[in-house]
């Protein structure tokens, strides 16, 4: 049940700078808001929960597709990290 804040500098193009949400039970928390936010960047980004803040710089959004051949183009692909809170 923490909150979890995410700033983002500069703000998206929509205006919007931040976003909240809350954890459950297990930690886990998702902002699905930065769809939006597709090829911008570079921003910082501050992620914030119960007195502890992470910083991270150089951060851009957008689409990467990956193509393994004519073959093969079909490919499992799982999130790359997750921030454990």
């Amino acid at each position: 049940g923490s909150r979890v804040t995410l700033t983002i500098v500069p703000p998206l193009k929509s205006g919007r700078g931040s976003f909240s949400t809350a954890a459950d039970r297990s930690g886990a928390w998702s902002i699905d808001q930065l769809v939006a936010a597709m090829n911008e960047g570079p921003f910082t980004l501050t992620l914030s929960s119960m007195g502890t803040s992470y910083v991270a710089t150089d951060v851009w959004f957008g689409l990467v597709l990956l193509c393994t051949g004519q073959s093969n183009m079909e490919l499992n692909f799982h999130p790359i990290c997750k921030i454990p809170m």
